[in-house]
Order: structure tokens, then sequence, then C-alpha cells
């Protein structure tokens, strides 16, 4: 029988089973985002922007973007209605940017030096870091106290800007527009290693010569000290300013780069080169590229290209940059005009009013402004000019548009260099641009197009390879639903921020080893020092020894010489005394070598000259009697 008491249970765990699934599909996904994009690039913008999107529709978060731009159709209207976008719009980074001393005019970009530009990049970011934190739509947001789960900034040179992460309590996903950069790797702790990766304002390959690894090395000492000693300490001063009002004690900005989750990172081994990552440090290049449903163009731009059998050619040299000045601008109007039956796009943003809105006849349109990715997506554009940005470059590979390159920067040479080999791009200098060269390069590249688009069809195919065979969005949100789920994913970090520079750097070990190598040299030194000092020290008491006896012996023979001598020419002795004389000094020097009892022979053979002497004047006597005082100096002469 059944029992309808428990009916209304039965109900509830039915409903409770059948929404579980659903709600377990969505995960921690939903969530609150703030999303802090503040550099003056529009492309950087344009990057983050589409993420932040992508977010919104397919993981229904809602976000809150900081920048220097906006626009009205950043996210569908539906979206907004909805509550799911909040922009802040934080106005005057452009013009401080300029007051600093940057510039986006090519030719000022180019007089200035490495060393110019790398110490203008540090004064100009960190003034417009605080001036972003200044802004009073800033400080209002801070001042709500809102609920946020997961800070995603665009860090070039803004390490102020970790202070919101501190401030909300949320890990922090980082974004690299750009591709990789030294100052990345060093927050994150990523190994680099100079005589293999070359700096982003040297023109260099990963292929470097003995030079250029010279200067390689002396380009990434200078970055790392002067981003320590000098960039960080600037930022330090602008992250107490606005931070310290709000949070009663305030960690060190150093410390904040602990909390970095993850690096989403716009590059790839074929647009750059295979280098070591950490596993929080993800390569997403092509993430920032539209699905065709959402490639719209205007409709005067769209018939303008639709009518144009023969081809389009489409010259853009970056979001910001103004362009080309005005004699190079010539130089590619009268090529243009040499190709009548093609037309052309130009983006070209300058000072002049007049170039800005100036529009050419049915061959040539220029703008300051144009929807990129929906023109090169178009099957009438057949080339595409281009000063090689990293982004350009993906979007021509994915619409399969040959390059023909004009770089500026130095990392776009290498990029340029790069495509040039693998048959996807021509390269011209840019002090090079002359008439007869450039029209030239246009009319190679349209006689061998197939070629080129063949190249492009195998470098996208390795763009878009994938292990997991997912595309770059998936895989980037995918991540980031991973450090949403377990709250920052400390199991990827390092723990070289455990380590300081001596520790790092290896210091402490090298002259530990230092300190054993020299002892083991001075153990077997120090030993034969001592035994040759000791032989040599025995040696010379020896030499002097035998110089001693020698001396001492040679004296004595000259003494008995004398005393012979004296005797022979005083005493005038018969010749039989003399031969006994002459045999008693053979046998002196014939033990003079030894000097042991060398005193008893002299005394003993002293007796037997004495007894022969007085033998002889005995003798002497009965035939000839010399004199007394004779016989007394011959006797005194002998002793």
């Amino acid at each position: 029988m059944v029992n309808f008491r428990n009916f209304p249970n039965i109900i509830f765990v039915w409903i409770c089973c059948c929404i579980e699934p659903l709600i377990c599909c969505q995960g921690t996904t939903q969530c609150n985002i703030l999303a802090v994009l503040p550099s003056v690039w529009k492309s950087h913008y344009l990057f983050g922007r589409h993420l932040m999107r992508q977010l919104i529709e397919q993981r229904n978060c809602t976000v809150t973007i900081i920048s220097a731009y906006s626009t009205k159709d950043a996210i569908k209207e539906e979206s907004k209605q909805n509550g799911k976008l909040q922009e802040i719009l934080v106005e005057g980074l452009l013009n401080n940017w300029l007051e600093m001393g940057m510039s986006f005019d090519i030719d000022k970009i180019r007089e200035k030096s490495i060393l110019e530009r790398f110490t203008r990049l540090m004064y100009a970011s960190t003034s417009n870091i605080d001036l972003l934190l200044s802004d009073e739509g800033v400080h209002e947001m801070l001042k709500r106290k809102e609920k946020f789960n997961l800070l995603v900034v665009d860090l070039f040179l803004s390490d102020a800007l970790l202070g919101l992460a501190f401030y909300y309590k949320v890990p922090v996903v980082v974004i690299s527009p750009s591709g990789s950069n030294t100052w990345l790797h060093q927050i994150f702790g990523n190994p680099q290693n100079a005589a293999l990766d070359p700096s982003s304002f040297l023109p260099y390959s990963e292929n470097m010569h003995i030079w250029q690894r010279c200067l390689n090395t002396l380009m990434a000492v200078f970055e790392k000290l002067t981003y320590s000693f000098f960039h960080m300490i600037a930022q330090q001063v602008v992250y107490e300013k606005y931070f310290e009002p709000f949070c009663r004690e305030l960690p060190h900005s150093k410390d904040l780069t602990e909390n970095l989750s993850m690096a989403l990172i716009n590059t790839h081994p074929i647009l750059q080169y295979p280098r070591a990552h950490l596993p929080n440090m993800l390569n997403i290049a092509g993430v920032h590229v539209k699905s065709d449903k959402d490639l719209h163009l205007p409709e005067l731009l769209k018939d303008f290209i639709d009518e144009a059998p023969d081809g389009v050619i489409y010259m853009s040299l970056g979001a910001n940059v103004y362009g080309f000045p005005i004699e190079k601008l010539d130089v590619f109007l009268h090529v243009f005009e040499a190709l009548p039956e093609l037309r052309f796009i130009i983006k070209y943003e300058a000072e002049e009013p007049m170039l800005l809105t100036k529009n050419t006849t049915s061959q040539l349109l220029i703008h300051q402004w144009w929807p990129q990715q929906a023109i090169l997506a178009h099957k009438n554009v057949k080339l595409f000019i281009s000063t090689c940005g990293i982004m350009s470059t993906v979007e021509a590979i994915h619409f399969l548009k040959p390059i023909l390159a004009i770089p500026i920067m130095p990392e776009q040479h290498v990029l340029a260099n790069r495509l040039k080999n693998q048959g996807a791009a021509s390269l011209l200098v840019y002090e090079e641009i002359a008439y007869n060269q450039l029209l030239f390069l246009i009319k190679e590249i349209l006689t061998n197009i197939s070629n080129y688009q063949d190249n492009l069809k195998r470098l996208k195919h390795l763009l878009l390879a994938d292990i997991n065979g997912i595309s770059s969005i998936e895989r980037t949100l995918n991540a980031i639903d991973l450090i949403l789920d377990t709250q920052g994913g400390d199991f990827f970090k390092t723990h070289n921020h455990t380590l300081n520079f001596w520790r790092t750097a290896l210091v402490d070990v090298l002259a530990i080893l230092l300190v054993g190598f020299l002892i083991i040299l001075a153990g077997p030194f120090l030993l034969i020092r001592y035994f040759l000092k000791r032989s040599y020290q025995n040696q010379t008491r020896f030499n002097d020894l035998k110089r001693s006896s020698s001396y001492h012996c040679s004296m004595l023979n000259d003494r008995l010489n004398i005393n012979d001598i004296n005797r022979q020419t005083v005493n005038r002795r018969p010749s039989s005394i003399s031969q006994n004389g002459q045999e008693f000094f053979i046998d002196e020097r014939r033990f003079c070598g030894s000097s042991t009892n060398l005193h008893q022979r002299r005394k003993r053979n002293s007796s037997n000259c004495s007894n022969s002497s007085s033998c002889c004047l005995c003798s002497s006597s009965s035939s000839s009697a010399p004199t007394t005082p004779s016989a007394k100096t011959t006797t005194t002469s002998v002793m």
C-alpha cells in the first residue's frame, strides 16, 4: 500500500536529482571578474575585451572592465541589459603617455635609442598607473567593496595594479597580448637564459652569434636591474599611495607576485621560438580571432570589396601607429596608381586632419580605423601590408593572407624574417621604401599567391593544432575555470619566490664549491711545498758541510806545503830527509779528504817526523856539525 505521506519528499528528491546535473554543468565559473586593461595600445584593449566577451557568453560571468578605451559594441546589448558588463573609462591615459615623451609616430620612434625608449617606457607606464588609480570611477568602485572572484590584468610594467588582488583577496590571471617578455618571466619565476632567449628590445632571433649573445647578456642584466631597483621602487610608491587608505597593513609590492596564478601569453612556437615555460604559463595565440558570425563589414566597405573582382590590398601599420610620413605615403599612392586593376584600403592615422577624412575615388579608401579581421576574412582581399605585429600576423595566418612586412620595432623584424623564411611573407626594409622596390614585391606576391597560401595553410594547421583537439579560446577558458575551482591554482606556482637573488643565482653554492676546490688544491700544494723545503734545507746543509771540509783540507795542504818549502829552503836538508818529508806530505794529502781523527794523524806524523829529524841530526853531527840554531829552527817548523 502506498504511503502518500511521503509523496512530497519523493517529489523533492526527484526535482533535486533533475536539477543537480544542470548545477554541476555550470560549475564555479559563474563569477564576478575584474579586468584591468591599462595599456594605451588599442590592440591590447581589443584582445582583453574579446576574452571578456567569451567569458560572458560561454561562462555566464559578470565583468567589470577598467581601460583607456570604450566601444559601444564591446558586448552585445542584451549582455549590458542583463547587467553582465560594467565599463569604467579612464580618460587622459593616451595624452599622458604622449606627454611623458612616448610617441606613435614612426620617425620619432626610430630616432630614439634602445636605452632611451626603454627608460621612457618605464616612466610613462608608472605615470599612467598613477593616473588610473586616481580616477574617480576607480575610487568609487573601491569604496563599494564589491565582491570579485578573479582579477584579470594586462601586467605590462603595471605591477602596482596587483594591489587590487590583495584588496579583494582574489587570484590573478595575467594576459600578455604582445607575447612574452623579460619582466613577465621574472615575476613568474620562469627560467631565462641569455644565450637562448633574446631580449624583445633587440632584433635578434634565438640563433645568436657570439657578439649578439654578449649584447643580449648585457641587455638582460640591464632589464633586470632597472626593473628591480628602479621600476619596482616607483611602483611601490604608487601602490602605497592608493591602497594604504583602504588597507591597514600592506605587504611589499614584490610579495604580491606570489599571488599570480596564471599567465596567458599571446604567442606560439611557429611565431617566435620554442622556449621553457612553467605549467602556469599558457600559450594562447589565436584566442582573439573572431568567429565568422562576429565578422561584420559596414555596407559601404562591403560593397567596395565585393566590386573588386581582381582583388583588394589592405594596408595597416598598427592600431595606434600614425602611419608613414607623407613623402613615403606618396610612394605608396604612386604604386597603387600603377595597379589600376586593384583596389586599396589604407588604415592611416595621422595628426593631419586632411588625411584622416580623405576618401578617394573607386580605387582607394583611407580612414583612421577599419574592422581588420572582417576585411582579412573577405575572399577578395589578396595582400596584407603590415608592420608584422604579433596580433596582425596571427590574423593574417588564420585568414590565409600573404604579408608584405615593413617592420618597425625589433620584435617585428624577428617575426618578419621568420615568416619570410617560412614562405608566408616578403620583407621590405623601412629605409629602402622606393617605387620600384615596392611595385616589384607587390607583383611578385600576387603572381605567386598560390605558393604563399599553401605555406599559410601549413602554418594555420600548426597554429590551431592541439594535442587534445580543442581551440585556443576553449583552452583559455578551461584554464580560467581551473584557477577559479582551485581558488588560485597554488599547485601550479613555482617556489622561486622563496629564494633570494643569491640563492636563485647560486652565488652561495658557487662560493662553497670554490672554497672546496681551493682546499683540494691547497692540501697537495702545502705537502709538496713542505717536502721540497725540507729537501732544499738538507741539501743546503750538506753542501755547506762539504764546502767547509774542502776548505779546511785545502788550508791544511797549503800550510803543509808551505812548511815543506820552508824546510827545504831554510834547513837545506839532505835528499834523504827531503824524501822522507815528501813522503810524509803525500801521506797527509792521502788522508786529508777525511776530517775524522785528522788532529791525531797530524800529531802522529809530527812525532814520526821529530824522531827522524833527531836521528838525522845525530848522524849529521858526526860528519859535519850544523849550528845549534838551525836544528832548533827545523824542529819548530815541523811541529
